[in-house]
């Protein structure tokens, strides 16, 4: 059952996914969207072991026209850091499409630290529906339970974020009320030869989880980016030894690579011998010059985007840009192509009667127990399903439950 959350947020939507019963989402089609987001799940564990181990999917690369780079400089991390629990990825936000066939179709993953949860808890809160509360406050204690096996009676867990105020604020920060533990940044946290401890206790408690809500490259100044003012020196180390568990593990920020990411389907064949259960939008690497020149030339038929999926930037939509956007956008691409991503239409792929009409995005929790939040936040999208708009800030959203 589709609802939205009130009246005049309604009317700002795409009318098909609200009023016309062929968008709303039934059991059955969320059961194969379940499916395909547990497909994926498995899929980016066993290729971030493998990372960490001999590497087999490496031989992948090349027929893909992948740069491996980003896994590459991740491998030290991931081979060198032994968690103390099975799964690396925790919690995870996924995006879909849904084109006017009813096709859903796989858009962007965000593993590493993904948004959200604040929109939806907003939506929410506006909405009088007693199964889609429910289904969030399961999710909620299913996601509580998970950290549990990692907080002993004399330690704690907080969530890592960044103290400055900016547009990701409001959610580090109800990441931290979502799962009953305190909100930090680094200058709260201290890393010792015992382990890592809050700096502004009068006793220094220790710390034994750590929910990070930064990229690699900005959670260990002594490990990856040296002038990341928002990271605690010593925390990979220290989760290295054992000393202090980091959720999601040091390393698995690769995955928030559009030209890595892009390779899961890829996965899921070379890693679980099967075909996905649903299809991804293709994305194509912009290092190549030649394929930047063809997508310029046809733009209509793509949709340019960074290659980082934490990335503020937005896409280049060619039938909604300005030629000074065009231009300035493009320039950028030329000058750091590795950056950037091209990705497929879907009226490209399938022809013009097919189009996008809604994008979802839903949540899951990667425990061994894995869990999909039985809804999401619905939205319009552009051409190739990308949301129209942050999750964080788009206010033409409405939630979808599933009946």
């Amino acid at each position: 059952m589709v609802i939205s959350q009130n009246k005049s947020v309604a009317t700002s939507i795409v009318a098909g996914p609200v009023v016309n019963d062929r968008w709303k989402i039934d059991s059955l089609k969320w059961k194969t969207v379940e499916e395909a987001i547990l497909e994926r799940l498995e899929a980016v564990e066993l290729f971030l072991a493998d990372v960490a181990g001999k590497f087999r999917f490496q031989r992948m690369l090349e027929s893909f026209g992948a740069s491996n780079n980003a896994i590459i400089n991740a491998r030290e991390h991931l081979a060198t850091a032994l968690p103390s629990f099975q799964r690396r990825v925790w919690l995870a936000a996924v995006d879909l499409v849904c084109d006017t066939k009813g096709q859903m179709w796989f858009v962007d993953d965000h593993f590493c630290c993904p948004y959200g949860l604040n929109t939806f808890s907003r939506l929410l809160g506006n909405l009088d529906n007693e199964y889609l509360s429910r289904q969030f406050d399961d999710f909620t204690s299913i996601a509580r339970r998970s950290i549990q096996q990692f907080m002993g009676d004399e330690s704690t867990a907080v969530v890592l974020g960044s103290s400055t105020f900016n547009t990701t604020y409001r959610e580090n920060h109800y990441l931290a009320e979502f799962l009953g533990i305190p909100f930090m940044s680094q200058r709260q946290l201290t890393m010792q030869r015992q382990g890592l401890f809050q700096s502004n206790a009068s006793a220094g408690h220790k710390v034994c989880l750590v929910i990070r809500r930064l990229q690699d490259d900005d959670l260990d100044p002594n490990c990856f980016r040296a002038e990341s003012l928002q990271g605690v020196r010593g925390l990979v180390r220290g989760a290295r030894r054992g000393l202090v568990t980091v959720l999601n593990a040091p390393g698995t920020g690769i995955l928030n690579s559009r030209r890595v990411s892009r390779l899961i389907p890829q996965m899921i064949r070379f890693y679980l011998g099967k075909e996905p259960t649903l299809p991804t939008v293709p994305t194509i690497d912009a290092s190549d010059q030649a394929v930047r020149s063809a997508a310029i030339r046809n733009m209509n038929d793509y949709i340019f985007r960074t290659d980082n999926s934490m990335d503020v930037l937005k896409p280049l939509v060619a039938e909604v840009s300005s030629r000074e956007q065009r231009t300035s956008y493009l320039r950028q691409m030329e000058t750091s192509p590795e950056k950037f991503v091209i990705r497929r239409t879907l009226n490209s792929m399938c022809g013009d009667l097919v189009a996008p009409v809604y994008s979802l995005r839903t949540f899951c929790v990667g425990t061994s127990d894995r869990t999909v939040l039985r809804g999401g936040i619905q939205r319009s999208c552009h051409a190739d399903g990308t949301p129209t708009g942050p999750v964080t800030q788009d206010q033409s959203a409405s939630l979808v439950g599933i009946n």
